[in-house]
């Protein structure tokens, strides 16, 4: 069985979810417990404005697994769902950031990526396989992996940095 790749989800392929939107849910597990995600900015590796975020897909269990951003016109003016383990949240500015993707990056995805409607009953296994290859794609072509790996706590569902190796017996230290 192939390994996941770090901020996408690891239902691809393997059994059904029921999503559910963030804002018709009474109870839901956000990001670093932040207040809300709707209407926050969207923002690329550079810093740049590249949509804003409408809503979020919750799983089962009431955890963010997609934000729903409304890309900016710049970049084609279209609803995309972003997997949240690629985003960084920055709760007391309101900016979702994008680490390791740049407009252009997100221009080249538009290519596979499918449009969301704003259903969450769109959702269907079918839709979810083509949305994960899209990203698998986008994240393959570029090394951006090493972007999504984070011990910083506001990458939400990033996976850990690797430790750090221990200095070889005799090396000097540096503090």
């Amino acid at each position: 069985m192939r390994a996941a790749l770090p901020g996408l989800p690891r239902s691809f392929g393997r059994f059904a979810v029921h999503y559910r939107l963030l804002s018709e849910s009474e109870t839901a597990t956000l990001p670093g417990g932040v207040a809300g995600l709707i209407g926050w900015e969207v923002r690329d590796d550079t810093g740049a404005l590249v949509g804003g975020v409408r809503n979020a897909l919750l799983d089962d269990v009431g955890e963010v697994r997609y934000l729903d951003v409304q890309l900016a016109e710049i970049i084609g003016a279209r609803r995309v769902l972003l997997p949240i383990g690629l985003a960084r949240v920055k709760p007391p500015a309101g900016v979702v950031e994008l680490p390791g993707l740049t407009r252009a990056d997100l221009e080249v995805l538009l290519e596979t990526l499918p449009e969301y409607t704003g259903d969450a009953a769109a959702m269907t296994a079918e839709y979810e396989r083509r949305l994960g290859a899209a990203w698998a794609r986008e994240l393959t072509d570029q090394d951006s992996l090493g972007a999504v790996r984070s011990s910083d706590p506001d990458v939400a569902g990033a996976a850990p940095a690797p430790p750090a190796a221990p200095p070889a017996p005799g090396a000097e230290q540096r503090p």
